[in-house]
């Protein structure tokens, strides 16, 4: 028996893989690193995920076009929102990191030395 493994998703074929699932009325898909904020739908109907949702199954997605549907109830939301943000998003895709913030000079700061 021939069991193959089924490929790993690329980040960049989320949208196509979120429009496949069903997404509609969406006029883009942006992704980041956020630690915070995981999936967000702007009043211009831009959709911001983590970019590690990229990497997730199709019923991870699934559940995140459900939570992102205002015809589902309340509770089928919650449901959908526990199921996606359960996904590990940070293993697939790191927050980016940032360099130390330098020591600014102070007013003051001359006095000192």
């Amino acid at each position: 028996m021939d069991r193959r493994a089924e490929p790993i998703p690329r980040a960049t074929d989320l949208p196509a893989r979120l429009h496949a699932l069903g997404l509609r009325d969406i006029a883009r898909i942006i992704t980041h690193t956020n630690r915070t904020v995981m999936v967000s739908l702007g009043a211009r109907r831009v959709l911001r995920l983590h970019q590690g949702y990229g990497f997730a199954p199709d019923g991870v997605l699934s559940a995140i076009i459900r939570f992102l549907d205002p015809g589902v109830p309340r509770s089928t939301r919650r449901a959908a929102e526990r199921e996606f943000l359960a996904f590990p998003v940070e293993q697939f895709a790191p927050p980016s990191v940032r360099p130390a913030p330098s020591d600014r000079p102070r007013p003051g700061d001359l006095r000192l030395l």
